[in-house]
């Protein structure tokens, strides 16, 4: 970075050799921020680097480094506080600073054309534009609507959205008029006209609703509307009594427009829009570092259910989990990235294309040709990938587990663990079961912690039902795939098992990640368990979780004979009392799994 301050302090290596260099940089607001780089030993190029900028978002000054033997990185030195002045700060990195440092940049497109501002007003270049509709890329009106799958920007001022591929096209704002951009050929393709006067006006957000072929939402800023593009003649406007909108995105699953608004503090707001706009929540936006009126766009990644946001003031992207897509649990930071040198001087939105991981960030068209530089976001350098296997004591044999429920019809389409002691919220559901070996539903919970006997149910980040497979394997709802949670882990990452009827269990040692996998064999010896005989074994070197644990209290005892077998005995279905999951509940479920294990109990830490 050979147009930026930077000072060097000190220097350490990894357990791999790695070189990390830590000092301070002059940030876009003239004060210093700690830094840390990392290089590659071997070629001598830098790996990633990252800024860090205290409570008081004055000057930082890193002093010192250490690495320990689990990659973890420790930095100290001085931070300005908000109002005790210069403070001690020792920060502790989990792992290493992969994908947490300067955002992978890969190229600038410009618009020399079309987009070139005009200051007049009314504004002259598009006075001709007077009737709603679809003009050609020079203004012409046409009679076509726009082709599907192109990518939606807006570009006015504060933000834009991406509609996917085949065709690489953009849709943005320019005053009143969305644009169709080709980042391929650098120029616009063609514009809609809308309704809305343009004179005076900033247009500040775009999200694409997937619902009508052609419908969108937009802002403008100042205004406390929202308005709802059905057809290129027909607006929906929404009073929500904000008027600092700086973007909005789409959550296409559960038909939810969110908001992000520039101020004191900046803040975040979601809408179910299926039949009008019906604010379900807001929050203050949680910045890695809190300034306010920093928001300026906004994007939502399905895949990962995360909102991506641009925060203008500190020049980072940064990620977001939605933490309950389907309801009101709020978000959570997830990591950010810096942009470099090539970051616009007045940007204004994001914009991310699903297929290629790409992030489009634009620059305001003010004064000259239009700068919309891109950037690698891939969503799957920072989630937790889970390839887990366990067997229960019930359904198994030595050729695998038996899926007598899946066979009988008897299991059902949505997750049974939203009830007590589980108590779990989570939507999980499918129409049809996506694969004819599952054996039943599991609860996977994550917990972060330094060790197993301080791994409680108070270090709990995240839990996601998913499936049994009949060969032990756990998978998520589309039957094939390993489970993938958002979430950062700040100590070591350790995995619970829950089961409806079996003592749940969890991993004696933390998960370790190799290519991008955290792994975890509870099947290979009773240790693998934490506790003490936490498991049972099934055959010969085979280990599972024990059965018959009726009322799921975590202990096998008179209980689960007396007030879950023996109501049940004689019934079919989806039975607590089905210990071994054969559809029935009878004398093979108490003599044979239920007498063996009376006094046996789960040693997963309260």
């Amino acid at each position: 970075m050979p147009n930026s301050f930077e000072i060097g302090r000190d220097i350490t290596l990894d357990t791999e050799e790695y070189v990390y260099v830590t000092g301070s940089i002059l940030n876009s607001l003239l004060n210093y921020d700690y830094t840390i780089i990392k290089y590659n030993p071997f070629s001598g190029n830098t790996e990633c680097s990252m800024q860090y900028d205290g409570i008081g978002n004055g000057d930082d000054n890193s002093n010192a480094i250490i690495t320990d033997n689990e990659k973890k990185i420790y930095i100290t030195g001085e931070s300005e506080g908000d109002t005790t002045g210069l403070d001690f700060a020792t920060i502790k990195y989990s792992n290493d600073i992969s994908g947490t440092g300067t955002c992978n940049y890969l190229m600038r497109n410009i618009d020399n054309m079309y987009l070139s501002w005009d200051w007049s007003d009314p504004p002259t270049y598009y006075h001709t534009l007077s009737i709603t509709g679809v003009h050609d890329g020079e203004g012409a009106k046409i009679n076509v609507f726009p082709p599907q799958y192109r990518l939606w920007f807006i570009m006015d001022a504060e933000g834009f959205v991406c509609y996917f591929p085949p065709s690489r096209n953009c849709y943005f704002y320019y005053q009143a008029i969305i644009a169709c951009y080709d980042p391929a050929i650098g120029d616009t393709v063609y514009t809609i006209k809308t309704p809305i006067s343009s004179v005076k006006k900033q247009f500040c957000g775009l999200a694409r609703d997937n619902r009508f072929f052609g419908s969108l939402w937009f802002t403008v800023l100042d205004e406390t509307n929202i308005y709802h593009i059905i057809t290129e003649n027909s607006i929906d406007t929404f009073n929500i009594d904000i008027d600092s909108i700086m973007g909005l995105a789409f959550d296409f699953d559960n038909n939810h427009l969110w908001c992000i608004a520039s101020g004191s503090p900046d803040m975040f707001y979601e809408y179910n829009v299926s039949d009008s706009a019906v604010l379900i929540q807001s929050m203050i936006v949680p910045w890695d570092s809190l300034i306010d009126n920093s928001a300026a766009g906004l994007e939502y990644h399905e895949d990962c259910n995360m909102i991506v946001a641009v925060n203008k003031n500190k020049h980072t992207i940064e990620r977001f989990c939605d933490l309950t897509p389907e309801g009101t649990g709020g978000v959570e930071w997830i990591d950010k990235c810096t942009l470099g040198l090539e970051y616009p001087p007045d940007p204004f939105g994001i914009a991310l294309v699903k297929d290629t991981e790409e992030a489009f960030i634009a620059g305001n068209t003010q004064g000259g040709p239009f700068p919309l530089d891109v950037y690698s976001n891939s969503c799957s350098s920072f989630g937790i990938t889970l390839d887990l296997k366990v067997y229960m004591e019930g359904p198994f044999t030595i050729f695998g587990m038996y899926t007598a429920l899946f066979n009988g019809g008897l299991l059902p389409l949505s997750q049974p663990y939203n009830v007590p002691p589980w108590n779990y919220s989570g939507i999980e559901s499918v129409q049809l079961f996506p694969n004819t070996n599952i054996v039943d539903w599991v609860l996977i919970e994550l917990r972060d912690a330094s060790g197993a006997d301080s791994a409680t149910e108070a270090t709990m980040i995240a839990r996601q039902a998913a499936f049994l497979l009949n060969d032990g394997s756990i998978v998520g709802l589309d039957g094939i795939s390993m489970l993938k949670f958002y979430k950062p882990i700040n100590d070591s990452l350790f995995v619970v098992i829950w089961h409806r009827n079996h003592l749940g269990i969890m991993s004696t040692i933390p998960l370790t990640e190799t290519g991008g996998i955290y792994s975890y064999n509870f099947t290979t010896s009773s240790a693998q368990a934490y506790g003490i005989n936490a498991q049972k074994e099934l055959a010969p070197g085979v280990w599972g979780m024990i059965a018959s644990d009726g009322n799921a209290d975590g202990q096998v005892n008179i209980d689960d004979k007396d007030n879950v077998w023996a109501p049940q005995a004689g019934e079919a279905g989806y039975k607590s009392g089905d210990y071994n999951l054969n559809g029935q509940v009878a004398n093979p479920d108490k003599n044979y799994f239920w007498v063996p294990n009376i006094g046996k109990g789960s040693q997963v830490p309260d």
